[in-house]
């Protein structure tokens, strides 16, 4: 179970960075970040998204321009 879910727009750390400092720094600080994802078989990846923000303490929505019109971090953030 992680501490904190991170819900962003992976454009955000794919063309900005922005992500990754922000995870280290939590991780860093003694927390267990879950903020990316890889789907087992069998499941949809909205199962396991699911899932992950159920047995989260935290979720941490990363608002960004990219982030704001993004209907999965939307979804996520609700």
């Amino acid at each position: 179970m992680a501490d904190i879910f991170v819900s962003y727009k992976r454009q955000d750390e794919e063309q900005k960075g922005r992500v990754t400092p922000i995870v280290q720094a939590l991780e860093a600080e003694g927390f267990d970040v879950f903020y990316d994802v890889s789907v087992p078989p069998g499941s949809t990846w909205e199962q396991v998204i699911q899932s992950k923000i159920d047995q989260s303490k935290c979720v941490l929505v990363l608002w960004s321009e990219a982030s704001v019109v993004s209907d999965w971090v939307k979804e996520e953030a609700e």
